[in-house]
C-alpha cells in the first residue's frame, strides 16, 4: 500500500526508545500519506513540517549513502 507506514514485529519499543531519546531528527519520505501514517504512529507527539519540494530528494539520498560518516558532506548536500 503507497504510503503506509508499519514497523517490523517487535521494532516498536526500539523506535519509541530512539524517538525519546533524541533532541534532533530527520525524517524522509516521498509520500504524504506516510508522513501522514508516521504522525499517527507517533501520537503526534513530534512535530512534523511539510511542504518541501522532493526535487532534489534522490540526489540527497545518494549523497547520504556516499556520505556516511561524514556529517559535513551530508549537511553541504
Amino acid at each position: 500500500m503507497l504510503g503506509r507506514f508499519m514497523l517490523e514485529k517487535g521494532n516498536g519499543r526500539q523506535v519509541r526508545n530512539t524517538i525519546k531519546s533524541v533532541t534532533t531528527m530527520m525524517i524522509l519520505s516521498g509520500q504524504n500519506a506516510t508522513v501522514r501514517g508516521v504522525n499517527a504512529y507517533l501520537g503526534r507527539s513530534v512535530p512534523i513540517r511539510e511542504g518541501h519540494t522532493r526535487e532534489a530528494l534522490s540526489e540527497l539520498a545518494a549523497a547520504c549513502l556516499v556520505g556516511i560518516g561524514k556529517p559535513v558532506a551530508i549537511a553541504e548536500a
